[in-house]
């Protein structure tokens, strides 16, 4: 019995590495961020300066802004992927290059398959890793018919709010 229970703790504590490494953390944000509950702990737990004075310096109306159109596409977003490319590291700083793969729904076009390349620079606080920039690379879609760019509702653009927006 007691060997049942270290086992299962061994197991539960190795699987959850969470934001102790770099890899982790970028697979914990991007979960988190396309699981609509974003808030302000989630920044200040997640991230590190440049990102987080970027979010901490939006005025509150800002930040509900961001948040409900944030949540408002986040909403539209299904079975995301990470998918670790590249990962560069000198000391307490980290660059990850990653793809976001995931399905988005429009009540017009029905649903397409996304694919955005971002670049990600992550530095070690204490012991746990914080996202401090994030930049989009490059942004793919796949439809079954023609999206309308006349409409930007519907379409996941990484140009109107992302993370890398608020760390200019």
């Amino acid at each position: 019995m007691k060997i049942l229970i270290l086992c299962i703790f061994v197991i539960i504590v190795s699987c959850d590495k969470g934001s102790k490494t770099p890899e982790g953390l970028v697979k914990k944000f991007v979960e988190e961020a396309t699981s609509t509950k974003l808030d302000m702990e989630f920044f200040e737990e997640n991230t590190a300066d440049p990102l987080l004075d970027s979010v901490k310096k939006l005025e509150p109306e800002e930040f509900q802004e961001l948040l409900t159109i944030s949540r408002s596409k986040l909403s539209k977003v299904k079975k995301p992927k990470i998918e670790i490319s590249n990962k560069v590291c000198a000391g307490d700083k980290c660059t990850l290059t990653y793809i976001v793969k995931y399905d988005y729904e429009t009540k017009t076009d029905g649903t397409f398959e996304s694919e955005v390349k971002k670049v990600a620079t992550v530095v070690k606080d204490k012991e746990f890793w914080k996202v401090s920039e994030v930049s989009n690379v490059k942004t793919y879609y796949n439809a079954q018919k023609p999206i309308d760019t006349g409409d930007p509702s519907t379409i996941p653009s990484d140009e109107e709010s992302t993370d890398s927006d608020l760390s200019e």
